[in-house]
């Protein structure tokens, strides 16, 4: 349901809010945000939702320390999203 996607978005960008750049949870916390605007993308096709998608998850690769076993995760959603904007906007800089 729509209204839960929403619920969804909703919390996660509050969780956000509330946590510095530096606490130990921030990058999960982005990477999460960042699926969920992916989502609301796919079901609603809004590509500000995917731009809001990419920006979140760049945001967690880049608070992700190279060694750190969250970081495939973390690439792999931003790889997924920028993939799905070239998709949209045959932009070769994607």
């Amino acid at each position: 349901m729509l209204a839960d996607l929403e619920e969804g978005v909703n919390a996660l960008r509050s969780a956000n809010e509330y946590l510095p750049l530096t606490h130990p949870k921030k990058a999960g916390c982005l990477g999460s945000l960042g699926i969920s605007f992916h989502r609301r993308f796919e079901h609603l096709g809004d590509l500000a939702d995917l731009d809001e998608a990419i920006a979140a998850q760049r945001q967690a690769v880049d608070l992700t320390p190279d060694d750190c076993p969250d970081r495939p995760g973390h690439l792999h959603g931003l790889g997924i999203s920028v993939l799905f904007r070239f998709e949209r906007l045959d932009d070769l800089a994607d």
